[in-house]
Parts: structure tokens; sequence; C-alpha cells
């Protein structure tokens, strides 16, 4: 036997209800009291499939029912109330009441908003709605008292000073004018000299590492060690940069019965230093003989030049005729291999060699003082330098580096770095709202004076009447002595633990009866977290 009972709920009539009550939220933090929610916040009802009146049947047996849903939706006025008319039933009639999501700004005492340090109560977006049943923004705990130290205010008296300028006329840079072509290009040579051309004056010949391209030419001449006293005439001058800086030498070491070379090699003492591998020929320079060809010999690479093995060669068949054991052949740049790399020599004008304290200054710290020398120009180093302190005064300045490319003395500036920082305290407040205890959190740096500490309330009108003074330790402030602890400090955040929104708020409703469902929305989720 089967049987079925469907539930017939009317819609309108004397068999409806009323549901209506007022939401609240949090959206002040600072005081004990929930606020109204704005004006059109939507409160949704909607039939629980739960209800007695749909699946109480006496003796019956059915094991589930299926409804369609049924809700019904208003909107809070300026007061946050509500209300509806709603079926229901002699029995009852279930409903679960949820909050649609929303905006609305919250105040509360921070002590950051977005990782910058604020005082005082701020204003945040904040989300509320039933689906923030969890998870609320925590509540900040802070001081009901904001401690106010006064900004430092350290001052000196400026020290100066002039500079000497000696001109040790190096190499500060070769001006390519011509990359040339056919240098090494499996190689960038490097510490290549530039050889001083004023023997005996106590100078010492610059260096510089060459770079080339895989077309054989120079793209880059860089002077990597200056150089000294070289001639003030060189400025400007035609710089070139031949394949061969010194020639290698051949010697024949055998022949036969018409002089042609049976051995030879590349003298020991006579390598060579060259900066090409393929527009070079060996030239005979001594003897009479005629025809003989040299092959290339082996090829060694320091990194700052070419140079020639020594090992000794045997031709066969021998090479040219009538020579003789002991002739020589030289080293050459082949016939017409004239591209070379040329440029122009441009030298350096100067640099620092001393530094004269003209006014001591004073209040100086030991360590926290910069000495800066003006640069030179577009070319050339800066000097640098140090200061050494005494009582507060500059005594000397010690040249640390002596710079490149000054054509006149340049300026010197002292500079003051004490770094001011401002003072912190905290307050330890009572039950009743007066202050017990200041505690240094950051004694700041760089006061001369003792500065005023200033103490208000978080929250205006919270608190009145309490006072402090600071003591100094050197440039610091050591600590704050409490004079008056004031009292009604009590501007606190409220709640002070998390309070999160209900799910859902239920409601039973029988014909012509009025149900109160009042909804708490909490504390909500803030846009910014701290």
């Amino acid at each position: 036997q089967v049987g079925n009972i469907i539930p017939m709920i009317p819609v309108s009539g004397t068999t409806t209800g009323f549901i209506k009550g007022k939401v609240t939220l949090e959206s002040d933090l600072t005081n004990k009291s929930p606020e109204n929610a704005p004006s059109g916040t939507k409160v949704v009802a909607t039939v629980s499939t739960s209800s007695s009146a749909l699946s109480s049947i006496s003796s019956g047996v059915i094991t589930s029912m299926s409804y369609g849903s049924l809700s019904l939706e208003a909107l809070t006025d300026a007061n946050g109330d509500y209300s509806m008319i709603v079926p229901a039933t002699s029995m009852g009639l279930d409903y679960t009441l949820t909050v649609s999501d929303f905006t609305a700004t919250q105040s509360l005492l921070m002590t950051t908003k977005a990782g910058v340090p604020v005082t005082g109560v701020q204003t945040v977006p904040t989300y509320f709605g039933s689906t923030y049943s969890s998870g609320s923004s925590t509540v900040p705990t802070v001081s009901p008292v904001i401690v106010a130290i006064g900004a430092p205010d350290y001052t000196f008296t400026p020290a100066s000073a002039t500079s000497v300028v000696t001109n040790t006329w190096g190499i500060d840079y070769i001006q390519i004018t011509n990359s040339g072509s056919y240098y090494d290009i499996s190689n960038s040579f490097t510490s290549v000299p530039i050889v001083n051309p004023l023997p005996g004056t106590g100078g010492t010949s610059a260096l510089a590492s060459i770079t080339i391209n895989p077309a054989g030419q120079i793209t880059v001449f860089n002077v990597t060690s200056k150089g000294s006293l070289y001639a003030t005439s060189l400025e400007n001058t035609a710089f070139t940069f031949p394949y061969i800086k010194t020639a290698a030498k051949v010697e024949v070491l055998a022949v036969n019965g018409s002089g042609g070379i049976t051995s030879w090699r590349v003298m020991p003492a006579n390598q060579g230093e060259f900066y090409s591998r393929v527009n070079l020929d060996f030239v005979r320079a001594t003897g009479a003989g005629t025809g003989a060809v040299l092959p290339m010999p082996t090829i060694f690479d320091n990194g700052d030049y070419l140079y020639f093995s020594s090992t000794t060669y045997n031709p066969s068949p021998a090479l040219g005729s009538g020579y003789a054991v002991g002739d020589q052949f030289n080293l050459t740049t082949k016939s017409g291999m004239t591209d070379i790399m040329t440029g122009k020599i441009h030298l350096t004008t100067g640099s620092v060699t001393a530094l004269n304290v003209v006014t001591e200054g004073s209040n100086y710290i030991s360590g926290k003082v910069d000495v800066v020398i003006a640069a030179p120009g577009t070319t050339g180093t800066a000097a640098t330098a140090t200061a050494n302190v005494s009582n507060g005064r500059i005594s000397t300045l010690t040249i640390t580096g002596n710079g490149t490319n000054y054509s006149s003395a340049p300026a010197v500036t002292i500079l003051n770095k004490v770094e001011k920082v401002q003072a912190k305290a905290t307050a330890t407040v009572s039950a009743d709202g007066s202050i017990t205890n200041l505690t240094m959190s950051n004694n700041g740096n760089g006061y001369l004076t003792v500065p005023a500490v200033t103490i208000t309330p978080s929250v205006t009108g919270a608190g009145a009447g309490a006072s402090a003074v600071a003591n100094m330790s050197g440039v610091t402030v050591g600590s704050l002595n409490l004079v008056n602890g004031g009292t009604g400090y009590v501007g606190i955040n409220t709640p002070t633990s998390v309070q999160n929104a209900p799910s859902y708020t239920s409601a039973s409703t029988r014909g012509s009866e009025t149900t109160i469902a009042n909804i708490h929305l909490g504390t909500g989720k803030r846009s910014i977290e701290n």
C-alpha cells in the first residue's frame, strides 16, 4: 500500500505571516555598540525544506521529499530595519535568512595601514554579508594612547677644505681614428705597453687591453694603467699600432752543396712580438742567397703578444741557393699591408695630491662624515678621501684615491652624515584608563636639546591629563619620566576579538503572526589587513 500527501502552502491571504528585524554590523570598532546596516542592504528569506509543515505526516513512511526553491527579498531602511510578508502555516513554516554581500567603511585603530605606520582612527573598506560567516579580519590590539616625542634638532657648523692638483701626465685614452685590419682575430691582447718616449725622467709606461673583431679590426683600445710623466707635447698627436712590435729573426743552420737551406730556426733570443698572423714575411737580411721562401713557424700566444717557436726546421727539398750557414732573415710586413690601427693620444691632466682643511667646523661625529671631491668632467675619475674627527672638529682629510684627468683644483665638500632619527615610546594603561608606564621603543638620534613629549588619546575625547618629560642620553632620548598618568584613556578597538557573521538565521512563521529575526554581521573582512 502506497500513499502520498502533498502539502499546499498559500502564498497570500489570512494565512500569511510576517518576518521583520534589524540588520547590524561592526562598522566602528572604537565603540561598544553595533551600527545599523546601510540602507538598501538585501535580506533573503528561503523556505526550509526541513519544516515540520512539509515533512511531519502522521504514520507516514515517506523517506524524502523535494520542493522547488521559494525565496523572498527585503531591503533595509535607513535604520537597518527590514520586514517582509511570507507564506505561513498553522504548524509553522521554517525559513533561513541570509544577507547579500556588500561593502561598508569600517572605522578602527591601527598601528600600520598598507604597511605604513599610522596613528589615530583609520577608515578601511570592509566586506560584510552571510558569505563572510568565517574568516573575519582580526581586530588589532592598540594602545589607547599616542605618545609623540619631538623631532631631533641636531645642528653643526660646517667645515671646509681646498685641494691641490699635481699633473702626472699619463695616457688617459687613445681615440681610435682607424680600426685597421689583419690583426689576430683569435685574441684580445692584454697588458700591451704604450712605451713612454722620455727615458730617464722617472716616468712609467701605460698599459692597454685590445679587443679585435672577426674582421681583424681593433674595436677597443682600453687604457688599463695610465703611466706617468709623458711629454705634454704628445697631447692630441698621432698614434699607430703596428702589426709587429719586435721583429723575429731566422738563422740558417745548414746548407747543401749549392747553398740551399737544409736547416733553419727562429733565433731563441729573437722570437718576436707581433699582433697578426696573416700578413707577415721572412725577408733575407744577410747573405747572398736567393730563391728561399720560408714558411711561417709555429706561433704561440702569451696574451700580451704573439711569438714564434724556435724549433729547428729541416726542409726537403732544400730552400733556394747560394746561402751560407749564419745567414739571417728578418720578419717584416707583407708589401701593401699597411691598414694599421691609428688614433690620437689624450693625456691625463692631473690628480689630487693634497687636501687642506680651511675651517674645522663643529659637532661632527667620527664615522658620520662624507668627503666629496668634485669630478674632473666627462673623462677621468674623481678623487676620494676620508675625514678625521677630533673633539667634533675636522682635523685632517686623508686621500684614498687621487683621481685622474684634473685640469684644475676641484671643490671639496664635507658632509655631515649624522642620522636624524625621531625617538618613539609606548604606554602601559591600567584598566581604569590611567597611564602607569612609558617604554622607549626607539631612542632616536641627533638630539642636542630635550624634545617635547605629547600624550594624546587614540580616540578623540577618550582620555586626558597625562604628561611626561624626556631624559637625555647624549644625542639620544634615554627614557621618559611620567609626570601625570591622566584619566579616561579607554579608546581601544571593541570588540577585542573577531566576531563572525552567521551563515544564516532561522525564522518560523504562523498565519497572521509576526516573527522577529535580528541579524548581526560581525566585524567583516577588511580590504586592508594592516
